[in-house]
């Protein structure tokens, strides 16, 4: 079965961190279909041109520029143009809730965002796109990529019991069907109130297999300290996983101060986690 992704792209050319992770991660790029799309300034509305209106040579190098580029280097990587669809438009309300409406119009499988390096104001006031899409209403799984660091393999996927970990589970075994390399890690960091990791490992393996996954691609490991966010990190950093997946709602058992609480590791991976793709249900 195909997998057809909503690929972002910037009006950086050299800001390819997205197109950079699905070359890298997909071996049989057949299965894959892209559609590149790209946001661009609205005239006369867009803060970014102050108050002038961008002219039309601004937006065609834009479009030139961003998404031109992106095509021809998924190409050379050796996905089929046949299969990658180019996407230029004006803002109509903002570039999140424009991709987000671009997601929900397409069915894509899931909405591939690059990040630059924010600011601390930025990250307190989650006023960068991909966390803006992050945290707008949406029933499309996010990956977010920064810096992407090529020659990873393997999916480490971080669960707590929760539901909105079993459905990344279920995006990780739809993802990784077929006769891919990559292998999932089950990895669960116990807490005084947790369910016990034997159960969740066992929830999460049962919704990878019933996509087909092979039972000698997943295992499972658990990780130690009272800071989530910090254990998966390392985690992520020792095994060279290529993407780390997450629920984006803990299971709320302890309340909004527990670490799996709504948003919080998911937001703080999202801040600090950079050389993988961090896929948020």
């Amino acid at each position: 079965m195909q997998r057809h992704l909503l690929l972002t792209v910037s009006d950086s050319p050299s800001s390819m961190d997205g197109a950079r992770f699905v070359s890298s991660f997909f071996r049989d790029k057949s299965r894959v279909r892209l559609t590149l799309v790209h946001v661009a300034p609205a005239r006369g509305r867009d803060p970014g041109f102050g108050e002038r209106e961008p002219t039309e040579k601004e937006c065609k190098l834009l479009e030139n520029e961003a998404l031109r580029n992106a095509a021809r280097f998924l190409e050379d990587s050796g996905f089929s143009p046949e299969r990658t669809r180019c996407q230029y438009r004006l803002k109509a309300m903002s570039t999140a809730k424009d991709i987000l409406r671009e997601a929900e119009r397409g069915k894509y499988d899931a909405v591939v965002l690059g990040r630059r390096g924010t600011t601390r104001l930025e990250e307190a006031l989650g006023s960068s796109v991909s966390m803006q899409v992050l945290e707008k209403e949406r029933n499309v799984p996010i990956w977010i990529c920064r810096r992407i660091e090529s020659g990873r393999g393997g999916v480490l996927l971080c669960l707590d019991g929760s539901d909105s970990s079993l459905v990344m589970a279920d995006h990780v075994g739809f993802m990784l069907q077929g006769p891919e390399e990559h292998g999932v890690t089950l990895f669960h960091v116990p807490g005084k109130d947790s369910d016990a990791s034997g159960e969740i490992f066992s929830r999460a393996r049962e919704a990878l297999l019933q996509n087909g996954l092979d039972a000698s691609r997943i295992s499972d490991k658990e990780g130690t300290g009272r800071n989530v966010a910090k254990a998966i990190q390392k985690e992520a950093k020792e095994g060279g996983y290529a993407a780390v997946a997450v629920g984006y709602s803990g299971t709320g058992k302890q309340g909004l101060r527990s670490q799996w609480s709504i948003g919080s590791v998911s937001k703080k991976l999202s801040y600090e986690l950079q050389g993988h793709s961090l896929w948020i249900s």
